[in-house]
């Protein structure tokens, strides 16, 4: 056997066409984990395109049968959705050892020359490495050879809409897997690696996602921070693009699904992804009054501003949001501006002033505990300071229910399409209204709350009556453009 070397020195040597020419930061820690001898149980959930397949049933595998141990056994099950989709899989496997030509130079001719086995969905190497291909709830106790049960388990998709579209199916995976799979495993050095892009809240990825004896892996397209997680294959331009198809097809809940691994039950999400809405226009201010297009006309808005305050900074910590939204005189309420980050709660306050120097709110809205009412305290203070006087921030907000029965009361708003995102900008807030109750965040609910809830709407009045001309005379106006 040769040295034995690293997956990735080992995929980019021996494999360069499968791997990318900059591997993303997502692709090491799941490199690190399968070379982990002390990981027994490990989970991947990745979203569609991250080459998942490739790494754990292409590279992976490979890299184990390559480096298998004189003397040791070695005994690889993988397992997919179907049994014809798992021999995909292996049949690449077998292509690569048979004319893989640094392959056989650095490691020696283990493919179908040498080998004492070389069938469809079964292939034990001339070095005694055996792998064998299943599909989903095939019979797995009963393939022990010579003793050797399974040292290492792939299930690759293995659940799908097709086998886990009901309550029942999901159950019957789940057994499958706990009964039959994980017992065949040898002790106790075997391993199981779960990967694939969760398919539903009840699917078996979600169900270990926060077991203590898993270690798991779970990512969406876009991070915590509003970032692609692999901005080479998929920059955020490219992900809008994505989103956008999903949504002209109106099955934008598809692609949180498979691009942000956050699927929901429709019967128990408040927020349907039908309710979403968005709009590209501009907001222009003309004679101290704000001005948004949409649907072709200029239609007067009062802006309020909603902050959600997180009192730490840390990486698990929550984000703090404050958020502009703009009301119409017919209930129409545009997220106008937002800002979502984690910063030093030192800097809140100087934050607040320079928001409404910029949009200068009608209302501003923060809420009266702990942290958050110390803030509003600090900020009252550097009112005096600079002589300004912000609107709503002399009000000692408290709330008398739970946030999400608070957070609930936006439910009819969306439902009346009257709650309405920028385009491409507030991915982030449409993943977290989809995602309630049970999504990581709701901290830009809980700020769009508090300026809705508080806010109100401007009397009603002719909103043409604004002509682009009058528009343009006015200099020094704020204005952006979503393009």
């Amino acid at each position: 056997m040769a040295m034995r070397i690293s997956i990735p020195i080992f995929a980019t040597t021996c494999l360069p066409r499968s791997v990318p020419l900059t591997m993303p930061e997502v692709h090491f820690e799941i490199y690190d984990l399968l070379q982990d001898r002390e990981t027994k149980k490990l989970a991947i959930a990745l979203p569609r395109g991250m080459a998942k397949s490739t790494i754990a049933s292409f590279i992976y595998i490979l890299w184990e049968v390559l480096h298998k141990s004189p003397g040791k056994d070695l005994f690889v099950v993988l397992i997919s959705e179907s049994r014809s989709q798992s021999i995909n899989f292996l049949t690449r496997i077998k292509n690569t050892l048979d004319h893989n030509r640094k392959i056989r130079k650095y490691f020696g001719d283990l493919g179908s020359n040498t080998a004492e086995r070389w069938r469809e969905d079964d292939i034990i190497l001339a070095n005694g490495a055996r792998v064998l291909s299943l599909g989903t709830g095939q019979k797995v106790r009963g393939l022990i050879k010579d003793d050797t049960r399974a040292n290492i388990i792939v299930l690759d998709d293995f659940e799908s809409e097709m086998n886990a579209n009901t309550a029942e199916s999901r159950a019957s995976n789940r057994k499958w897997i706990t009964e039959a799979v994980i017992p065949s495993l040898s002790q106790p050095d075997g391993r199981i690696i779960v990967i694939g892009t969760t398919i539903s809240e009840d699917c078996f990825l979600q169900w270990v996602k926060d077991a203590p004896d898993w270690k798991v892996i779970w990512k969406s397209i876009i991070d915590d921070d509003g970032k692609s997680i692999w901005e080479e294959m998929y920059p955020m331009e490219k992900i809008e693009e994505i989103r956008q198809g999903f949504e002209h097809m109106g099955n934008i809940s598809g692609f949180f699904q498979e691009y942000m691994n956050e699927p929901q039950a429709p019967e128990d999400a408040p927020f349907k992804p039908e309710y979403i809405h968005t709009y590209e226009g501009k907001i222009e201010e003309v004679n101290g009054e704000w001005y948004i297009d949409y649907l072709g006309e200029k239609r007067l808005v009062y802006l309020f501003m909603g902050i959600d305050l997180a009192s730490a900074l840390s990486r698990h910590s929550d984000y703090t949001v404050m958020t502009t939204i703009g009301i119409d005189a017919d209930g129409y309420q545009f997220v106008v501006d937002m800002v979502r980050r984690k910063c030093n709660p030192a800097e809140h306050p100087q934050m607040i002033i320079d928001l409404y120097k910029k949009w200068h709110h009608r209302g501003v809205y923060i809420e009266s505990q702990s942290y958050q009412e110390a803030c509003r305290q600090a900020v009252r203070q550097m009112m005096l300071k600079e002589n300004i006087y912000i609107p709503g921030i002399e009000k000692k907000i408290t709330h008398r229910t739970n946030k999400s029965q608070r957070l609930i009361g936006l439910v009819p708003i969306m439902a009346q399409g009257k709650l309405i995102f920028r385009q491409a900008l507030d991915i982030e807030a449409e993943r977290e209204f989809l995602a309630f109750p049970r999504g990581k965040h709701d901290d830009i609910l809980d700020s769009i709350w508090m300026a809705s809830n508080f806010g109100f709407r401007p009397p009603k009045r002719k909103n043409s009556n604004v002509s682009e001309q009058n528009v343009a005379k006015n200099g020094g106006r704020l204005s952006w453009m979503v393009v």
